[in-house]
Protein backbone atom coordinates (compact mmCIF):
# COMPACT_ATOMS: atom_id res chain seq x y z
CA UNK A 1 0.00 0.00 0.00
CA UNK A 2 1.13 3.34 -1.15
CA UNK A 3 0.08 7.21 -0.61
CA UNK A 4 0.68 10.49 -2.28
CA UNK A 5 -0.26 14.04 -1.44
CA UNK A 6 -0.65 16.18 -4.48
CA UNK A 7 0.87 20.20 -4.82
CA UNK A 8 -2.72 20.97 -3.95
CA UNK A 9 -3.38 18.13 -1.12
CA UNK A 10 -5.76 15.80 -3.00
CA UNK A 11 -4.66 12.42 -1.76
CA UNK A 12 -4.02 9.11 -3.27
CA UNK A 13 -3.80 5.75 -1.62
CA UNK A 14 -3.22 2.37 -3.61
CA UNK A 15 -3.12 -1.09 -3.08
CA UNK A 16 -2.01 -2.99 -5.61
CA UNK A 17 -3.05 -7.51 -6.28
CA UNK A 18 -1.42 -8.70 -9.17
CA UNK A 19 -3.82 -11.91 -8.87
CA UNK A 20 -6.87 -9.98 -10.01
CA UNK A 21 -7.85 -8.73 -12.83
CA UNK A 22 -10.34 -6.06 -11.27
CA UNK A 23 -9.56 -2.23 -10.28
CA UNK A 24 -11.68 -0.85 -7.43
CA UNK A 25 -11.96 2.88 -7.66
CA UNK A 26 -12.96 5.22 -4.62
CA UNK A 27 -13.19 8.81 -4.64
CA UNK A 28 -13.78 9.82 -1.21
CA UNK A 29 -14.98 13.36 -0.27
CA UNK A 30 -15.14 15.10 3.12
CA UNK A 31 -18.33 16.85 2.81
CA UNK A 32 -21.25 15.28 4.18
CA UNK A 33 -24.92 15.91 5.62
CA UNK A 34 -23.08 17.65 8.41
CA UNK A 35 -22.06 20.40 5.93
CA UNK A 36 -25.46 21.09 4.83
CA UNK A 37 -26.41 24.88 4.90
CA UNK A 38 -29.26 25.44 7.71
CA UNK A 39 -32.70 24.95 5.80
CA UNK A 40 -31.41 23.54 2.70
CA UNK A 41 -30.95 19.75 4.61
CA UNK A 42 -30.26 16.98 2.28
CA UNK A 43 -27.60 19.04 -0.29
CA UNK A 44 -25.03 17.00 -0.01
CA UNK A 45 -27.34 13.57 -0.65
CA UNK A 46 -28.98 15.47 -3.28
CA UNK A 47 -25.71 16.31 -5.05
CA UNK A 48 -24.71 12.72 -4.93
CA UNK A 49 -27.69 12.14 -6.76
CA UNK A 50 -26.54 14.75 -9.65
CA UNK A 51 -22.94 12.58 -9.97
CA UNK A 52 -24.56 10.43 -12.37
CA UNK A 53 -26.85 12.81 -14.30
CA UNK A 54 -26.12 14.68 -17.59
CA UNK A 55 -22.71 16.43 -17.59
CA UNK A 56 -21.91 19.96 -20.03
CA UNK A 57 -20.68 17.57 -23.06
CA UNK A 58 -22.62 14.02 -22.13
CA UNK A 59 -26.67 13.41 -21.61
CA UNK A 60 -27.77 10.78 -19.22
CA UNK A 61 -28.52 7.84 -21.27
CA UNK A 62 -25.16 8.49 -22.37
CA UNK A 63 -23.18 8.44 -19.50
CA UNK A 64 -25.02 5.09 -18.34
CA UNK A 65 -24.81 3.22 -21.70
CA UNK A 66 -21.15 4.16 -22.11
CA UNK A 67 -20.61 2.33 -18.26
CA UNK A 68 -23.03 -0.73 -19.12
CA UNK A 69 -20.72 -1.02 -22.25
CA UNK A 70 -17.47 -1.00 -20.33
CA UNK A 71 -19.43 -3.24 -17.88
CA UNK A 72 -18.44 -0.62 -15.08
CA UNK A 73 -20.40 -1.51 -11.89
CA UNK A 74 -20.79 1.88 -9.97
CA UNK A 75 -22.80 3.63 -7.18
CA UNK A 76 -22.14 6.40 -4.64
CA UNK A 77 -23.65 7.03 -1.08
CA UNK A 78 -23.61 10.16 1.22
CA UNK A 79 -23.26 10.06 5.32
CA UNK A 80 -22.93 12.74 7.97
CA UNK A 81 -19.18 13.13 7.08
CA UNK A 82 -18.45 12.09 3.73
CA UNK A 83 -19.58 11.02 -0.14
CA UNK A 84 -18.22 8.35 -1.95
CA UNK A 85 -18.27 7.76 -5.40
CA UNK A 86 -17.06 4.48 -6.41
CA UNK A 87 -16.80 1.92 -9.47
CA UNK A 88 -14.86 -1.50 -10.12
CA UNK A 89 -14.19 -2.94 -13.58
CA UNK A 90 -11.22 -5.01 -15.36
CA UNK A 91 -7.81 -3.35 -15.72
CA UNK A 92 -8.52 -2.79 -20.03
CA UNK A 93 -11.39 -0.31 -19.06
CA UNK A 94 -9.60 1.56 -16.42
CA UNK A 95 -8.63 5.15 -18.03
CA UNK A 96 -11.57 5.64 -20.17
CA UNK A 97 -13.76 4.38 -16.90
CA UNK A 98 -11.76 6.75 -14.74
CA UNK A 99 -11.72 9.71 -17.70
CA UNK A 100 -15.49 9.58 -17.65
CA UNK A 101 -15.76 9.56 -13.24
CA UNK A 102 -13.64 12.87 -14.00
CA UNK A 103 -16.19 14.19 -16.55
CA UNK A 104 -19.00 13.42 -14.26
CA UNK A 105 -17.32 15.21 -11.67
CA UNK A 106 -15.76 17.88 -12.47
CA UNK A 107 -18.47 18.74 -14.86
CA UNK A 108 -21.92 18.07 -13.56
CA UNK A 109 -24.63 20.17 -15.43
CA UNK A 110 -27.25 21.05 -12.63
CA UNK A 111 -29.59 21.58 -15.31
CA UNK A 112 -32.94 22.80 -14.08
CA UNK A 113 -35.22 19.89 -15.62
CA UNK A 114 -32.91 17.29 -14.20
CA UNK A 115 -32.59 19.14 -10.52
CA UNK A 116 -36.65 18.92 -10.34
CA UNK A 117 -37.35 15.79 -12.03
CA UNK A 118 -34.49 14.33 -9.18
CA UNK A 119 -36.45 15.52 -6.28
CA UNK A 120 -39.40 13.89 -7.40
CA UNK A 121 -37.15 10.51 -6.66
CA UNK A 122 -35.36 11.95 -3.24
CA UNK A 123 -39.15 12.40 -2.04
CA UNK A 124 -39.87 8.77 -2.89
CA UNK A 125 -36.72 7.82 -1.43
CA UNK A 126 -37.99 9.51 1.62
CA UNK A 127 -41.00 8.37 1.85
CA UNK A 128 -39.29 4.78 1.60
CA UNK A 129 -37.19 5.44 4.66
CA UNK A 130 -40.20 7.02 6.65
CA UNK A 131 -41.80 3.47 6.23
CA UNK A 132 -39.02 1.55 7.17
CA UNK A 133 -39.24 0.64 11.14
CA UNK A 134 -35.79 0.30 11.38
CA UNK A 135 -34.03 3.52 9.29
CA UNK A 136 -36.74 5.72 11.24
CA UNK A 137 -35.83 4.14 14.52
CA UNK A 138 -32.23 4.69 14.03
CA UNK A 139 -32.66 8.17 11.95
CA UNK A 140 -34.57 9.46 14.73
CA UNK A 141 -32.28 8.25 17.41
CA UNK A 142 -29.20 10.10 15.72
CA UNK A 143 -31.28 13.37 15.40
CA UNK A 144 -32.10 13.13 18.97
CA UNK A 145 -28.29 12.46 20.40
CA UNK A 146 -26.44 14.99 17.94
CA UNK A 147 -30.08 17.25 18.72
CA UNK A 148 -27.51 20.56 19.29
CA UNK A 149 -24.65 20.18 16.31
CA UNK A 150 -24.06 19.80 12.82
CA UNK A 151 -24.45 15.81 12.99
CA UNK A 152 -28.05 16.39 14.14
CA UNK A 153 -30.31 15.88 11.30
CA UNK A 154 -31.30 13.93 8.42
CA UNK A 155 -28.57 12.70 6.01
CA UNK A 156 -31.67 12.93 3.22
CA UNK A 157 -33.48 16.04 4.55
CA UNK A 158 -37.53 16.44 4.69
CA UNK A 159 -39.62 17.21 1.81
CA UNK A 160 -39.49 21.36 2.46
CA UNK A 161 -35.87 20.89 2.62
CA UNK A 162 -35.87 19.03 -0.37
CA UNK A 163 -38.36 20.87 -1.97
CA UNK A 164 -36.18 24.09 -1.57
CA UNK A 165 -33.04 22.99 -3.20
CA UNK A 166 -31.94 24.24 -6.28
CA UNK A 167 -30.05 24.43 -9.47
CA UNK A 168 -28.02 27.12 -8.47
CA UNK A 169 -27.86 26.57 -4.64
CA UNK A 170 -26.31 22.68 -6.10
CA UNK A 171 -23.75 24.65 -7.87
CA UNK A 172 -22.79 26.48 -4.77
CA UNK A 173 -22.29 24.02 -2.46
CA UNK A 174 -20.12 21.72 -5.26
CA UNK A 175 -17.59 24.57 -4.72
CA UNK A 176 -17.18 22.69 -1.11
CA UNK A 177 -15.64 19.83 -3.26
CA UNK A 178 -11.61 20.98 -2.51
CA UNK A 179 -8.88 18.81 -3.21
CA UNK A 180 -7.71 18.67 -0.12
CA UNK A 181 -11.27 17.19 0.54
CA UNK A 182 -10.65 14.75 -1.83
CA UNK A 183 -8.76 11.11 -1.05
CA UNK A 184 -9.35 8.72 -4.08
CA UNK A 185 -8.38 4.75 -3.41
CA UNK A 186 -7.41 2.26 -5.64
CA UNK A 187 -7.04 -1.30 -4.92
CA UNK A 188 -6.57 -3.87 -7.56
CA UNK A 189 -4.15 -4.99 -10.55
CA UNK A 190 -2.86 -1.44 -10.88
CA UNK A 191 1.02 -0.31 -10.67
CA UNK A 192 0.94 2.90 -7.93
CA UNK A 193 2.96 4.53 -11.24
CA UNK A 194 0.11 4.20 -13.36
CA UNK A 195 -2.57 5.09 -11.09
CA UNK A 196 -0.31 8.44 -9.70
CA UNK A 197 -0.38 9.32 -13.36
CA UNK A 198 -4.24 8.19 -14.00
CA UNK A 199 -5.01 10.62 -11.33
CA UNK A 200 -2.34 13.54 -11.83
CA UNK A 201 -4.39 13.64 -15.32
CA UNK A 202 -7.80 13.37 -14.38
CA UNK A 203 -8.14 14.85 -10.90
CA UNK A 204 -5.02 16.87 -9.44
CA UNK A 205 -4.67 18.78 -12.80
CA UNK A 206 -8.08 19.50 -13.36
CA UNK A 207 -8.38 20.90 -9.54
CA UNK A 208 -5.64 23.55 -10.07
CA UNK A 209 -3.04 24.40 -8.36
CA UNK A 210 -4.33 26.11 -5.58
CA UNK A 211 -3.56 24.64 -1.83
CA UNK A 212 -5.97 24.23 0.44
CA UNK A 213 -5.76 23.10 4.16
CA UNK A 214 -6.52 19.46 4.76
CA UNK A 215 -8.98 19.15 7.43
CA UNK A 216 -10.49 16.37 9.77
CA UNK A 217 -13.10 15.06 11.33
CA UNK A 218 -14.00 16.94 15.22
CA UNK A 219 -15.75 15.66 18.17
CA UNK A 220 -19.39 16.37 18.45
CA UNK A 221 -19.99 17.30 22.65
CA UNK A 222 -22.96 15.56 23.35
CA UNK A 223 -24.96 17.27 26.08
CA UNK A 224 -27.78 14.67 26.49
CA UNK A 225 -29.22 12.21 29.10
CA UNK A 226 -31.32 8.72 28.67
CA UNK A 227 -33.66 10.34 26.35
CA UNK A 228 -36.58 7.95 25.00
CA UNK A 229 -38.52 8.57 21.83
CA UNK A 230 -41.48 6.20 21.11
CA UNK A 231 -43.08 7.25 17.37
CA UNK A 232 -46.08 5.04 16.87
CA UNK A 233 -46.97 3.10 13.76
CA UNK A 234 -49.36 0.46 13.90
CA UNK A 235 -47.38 -2.69 13.35
CA UNK A 236 -47.19 -5.98 14.71
CA UNK A 237 -43.73 -5.31 15.95
CA UNK A 238 -41.85 -2.76 17.34
CA UNK A 239 -38.30 -1.60 16.60
CA UNK A 240 -35.88 -0.72 18.90
CA UNK A 241 -32.66 0.65 19.14
CA UNK A 242 -30.68 1.79 21.57
CA UNK A 243 -27.96 4.58 20.49
CA UNK A 244 -24.72 5.34 23.15
CA UNK A 245 -21.99 8.30 22.51
CA UNK A 246 -19.06 7.66 24.24
CA UNK A 247 -16.26 10.54 24.89
CA UNK A 248 -13.62 10.63 22.28
CA UNK A 249 -11.28 7.36 23.01
CA UNK A 250 -8.11 6.45 21.94
CA UNK A 251 -7.16 3.34 19.55
CA UNK A 252 -6.67 0.85 22.16
CA UNK A 253 -10.12 1.82 23.53
CA UNK A 254 -12.16 1.45 20.56
CA UNK A 255 -10.58 -1.92 19.88
CA UNK A 256 -12.36 -2.76 23.76
CA UNK A 257 -15.05 -1.32 23.14
CA UNK A 258 -15.60 -2.96 19.48
CA UNK A 259 -14.56 -6.22 21.41
CA UNK A 260 -17.27 -5.42 24.11
CA UNK A 261 -20.23 -5.00 22.02
CA UNK A 262 -19.34 -7.86 20.15
CA UNK A 263 -19.19 -10.35 23.26
CA UNK A 264 -23.14 -8.50 24.26
CA UNK A 265 -24.86 -9.24 20.94
CA UNK A 266 -22.71 -10.35 17.79
CA UNK A 267 -24.07 -14.05 17.02
CA UNK A 268 -25.68 -16.94 18.24
CA UNK A 269 -23.72 -17.02 21.09
CA UNK A 270 -23.25 -13.26 22.45
CA UNK A 271 -25.26 -12.73 25.59
CA UNK A 272 -27.97 -11.07 23.70
CA UNK A 273 -28.82 -14.15 21.65
CA UNK A 274 -28.34 -16.36 24.63
CA UNK A 275 -30.66 -14.67 26.84
CA UNK A 276 -33.31 -12.76 24.91
CA UNK A 277 -33.99 -15.01 22.27
CA UNK A 278 -32.32 -18.76 23.05
CA UNK A 279 -33.70 -18.69 26.55
CA UNK A 280 -36.52 -16.27 26.97
CA UNK A 281 -37.72 -16.78 22.85
CA UNK A 282 -38.39 -12.97 22.93
CA UNK A 283 -36.78 -12.20 19.67
CA UNK A 284 -35.53 -13.81 16.44
CA UNK A 285 -32.84 -11.33 15.99
CA UNK A 286 -30.69 -8.95 18.97
CA UNK A 287 -27.03 -7.06 17.23
CA UNK A 288 -24.73 -4.63 19.46
CA UNK A 289 -21.70 -3.00 17.84
CA UNK A 290 -19.53 -0.08 18.17
CA UNK A 291 -18.32 1.68 15.60
CA UNK A 292 -16.55 5.40 14.76
CA UNK A 293 -18.74 8.12 13.69
CA UNK A 294 -16.30 11.06 13.04
CA UNK A 295 -14.84 11.55 15.91
CA UNK A 296 -17.37 10.00 18.25
CA UNK A 297 -17.28 6.56 19.42
CA UNK A 298 -21.26 5.15 19.34
CA UNK A 299 -22.43 1.98 20.70
CA UNK A 300 -25.54 0.77 19.20
CA UNK A 301 -28.40 -2.26 20.43
CA UNK A 302 -31.09 -3.07 18.20
CA UNK A 303 -33.62 -5.63 17.90
CA UNK A 304 -37.41 -6.12 17.21
CA UNK A 305 -40.11 -7.89 19.35
CA UNK A 306 -43.73 -7.84 19.73
CA UNK A 307 -45.06 -4.97 20.96
CA UNK A 308 -46.26 -6.37 24.30
CA UNK A 309 -42.62 -8.08 24.49
CA UNK A 310 -40.35 -4.57 24.60
CA UNK A 311 -40.53 -4.20 28.01
CA UNK A 312 -39.15 -7.58 28.98
CA UNK A 313 -36.65 -7.47 26.38
CA UNK A 314 -35.21 -3.77 27.47
CA UNK A 315 -35.54 -5.50 31.24
CA UNK A 316 -33.41 -8.28 30.09
CA UNK A 317 -30.94 -5.91 28.05
CA UNK A 318 -30.17 -3.95 31.62
CA UNK A 319 -29.94 -7.09 33.62
CA UNK A 320 -27.12 -8.13 30.91
CA UNK A 321 -25.62 -5.16 31.05
CA UNK A 322 -25.48 -5.07 34.73
CA UNK A 323 -24.33 -8.67 35.61
CA UNK A 324 -21.22 -7.85 32.83
CA UNK A 325 -20.70 -4.75 34.80
CA UNK A 326 -20.04 -6.85 37.92
CA UNK A 327 -17.61 -9.14 36.22
CA UNK A 328 -19.39 -11.68 34.64
CA UNK A 329 -17.45 -12.34 31.96
CA UNK A 330 -15.18 -15.03 31.48
CA UNK A 331 -12.28 -15.44 28.98
CA UNK A 332 -13.55 -17.65 26.55
CA UNK A 333 -16.16 -14.91 25.51
CA UNK A 334 -13.24 -12.25 25.14
CA UNK A 335 -10.95 -14.39 22.71
CA UNK A 336 -14.16 -15.50 20.89
CA UNK A 337 -14.64 -11.69 19.95
CA UNK A 338 -11.10 -10.89 19.56
CA UNK A 339 -11.25 -13.83 16.49
CA UNK A 340 -14.21 -12.53 15.51
CA UNK A 341 -12.69 -9.49 15.07
CA UNK A 342 -9.12 -10.28 13.69
CA UNK A 343 -11.76 -12.60 10.99
CA UNK A 344 -13.69 -9.64 9.85
CA UNK A 345 -10.64 -7.83 8.99
CA UNK A 346 -9.18 -10.99 7.16
CA UNK A 347 -12.22 -11.56 5.17
CA UNK A 348 -12.67 -7.82 4.10
CA UNK A 349 -8.73 -8.09 2.62
CA UNK A 350 -9.97 -10.22 0.13
CA UNK A 351 -12.31 -7.64 -1.53
CA UNK A 352 -10.90 -5.16 -4.07
CA UNK A 353 -14.01 -3.22 -2.53
CA UNK A 354 -13.37 -3.47 0.68
CA UNK A 355 -9.93 -2.26 0.96
CA UNK A 356 -10.08 0.47 -0.97
CA UNK A 357 -13.30 1.51 1.00
CA UNK A 358 -11.04 0.95 4.31
CA UNK A 359 -8.17 2.77 3.08
CA UNK A 360 -9.77 5.89 1.79
CA UNK A 361 -12.11 6.40 4.82
CA UNK A 362 -9.14 6.04 7.00
CA UNK A 363 -6.90 8.47 5.27
CA UNK A 364 -10.12 10.95 4.58
CA UNK A 365 -10.59 11.04 8.62
CA UNK A 366 -7.44 10.31 10.24
CA UNK A 367 -4.43 11.02 7.80
CA UNK A 368 -3.25 7.07 8.25
CA UNK A 369 -3.56 3.73 8.00
CA UNK A 370 -3.12 1.37 10.47
CA UNK A 371 -1.44 -1.95 9.54
CA UNK A 372 -3.21 -5.40 10.14
CA UNK A 373 -0.51 -6.44 12.22
CA UNK A 374 -0.72 -3.08 14.21
CA UNK A 375 -4.24 -4.11 15.19
CA UNK A 376 -4.02 -7.40 15.59
CA UNK A 377 -1.63 -6.78 17.94
CA UNK A 378 -3.43 -4.34 19.93
CA UNK A 379 -6.20 -6.75 19.89
CA UNK A 380 -4.34 -9.64 21.07
CA UNK A 381 -3.27 -6.60 23.96
CA UNK A 382 -6.90 -6.33 25.36
CA UNK A 383 -7.20 -8.32 28.88
CA UNK A 384 -10.17 -9.29 30.61
CA UNK A 385 -10.02 -6.42 32.94
CA UNK A 386 -9.57 -4.24 30.62
CA UNK A 387 -13.27 -5.71 29.06
CA UNK A 388 -14.35 -5.18 32.59
CA UNK A 389 -13.93 -1.93 32.89
CA UNK A 390 -15.59 -0.86 29.51
CA UNK A 391 -18.76 -2.53 30.80
CA UNK A 392 -18.62 -0.49 33.96
CA UNK A 393 -18.24 2.23 31.69
CA UNK A 394 -21.42 1.08 29.40
CA UNK A 395 -23.55 0.31 32.43
CA UNK A 396 -23.00 3.48 34.00
CA UNK A 397 -23.42 5.91 30.84
CA UNK A 398 -26.21 8.22 30.63
CA UNK A 399 -25.36 9.37 27.14
CA UNK A 400 -27.90 7.49 25.37
CA UNK A 401 -31.36 7.94 23.28
CA UNK A 402 -33.60 4.84 23.22
CA UNK A 403 -35.92 4.92 19.88
CA UNK A 404 -38.73 2.56 19.22
CA UNK A 405 -41.29 2.55 16.26
CA UNK A 406 -44.47 0.42 16.84
CA UNK A 407 -47.22 0.56 19.24
CA UNK A 408 -44.98 0.32 22.48
CA UNK A 409 -45.02 2.48 24.80
CA UNK A 410 -42.74 5.46 26.37
CA UNK A 411 -42.21 3.37 29.94
CA UNK A 412 -41.95 0.23 28.03
CA UNK A 413 -38.10 1.69 27.06
CA UNK A 414 -37.44 2.91 30.04
CA UNK A 415 -33.95 1.39 31.60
Amino acid sequence: MKTKTYFNNLRLVVNTKKDTNIVSFNIFVGIGSKDDPSGSYGMAHFLEHMFFKSTKTKKYQEILNQLDNMGVSHNAYTSTTKTCYYFKCISSVLEPSVQLFSEMFFNTSFNRNEVEKEKKVILEEYKMDEDDQSKKAISNAFENIFYNNEFGHSIIGNPTSIKSITSEKLKRFKEKYLPSRVVISISGNISFKKAEKLVKKYFADKFGKEKTEIEYNKYQNINIKSKYIAKQKDNKQSVVYILYDFKEPDLKTISMYKIYFSILGDGLSSKFMSKIRNELGLVYDIDAGASRMGKNLMGEIMFATSNEYVKLAIKAIKEILDSCANGEIDKEELERAKNKLLTSIAFSNESNSSIASSNGSSILSKGYIRTDKEIEQEVNSITIQDIKRVAIEVASNQNFVVSSVGKCKKQDLMF
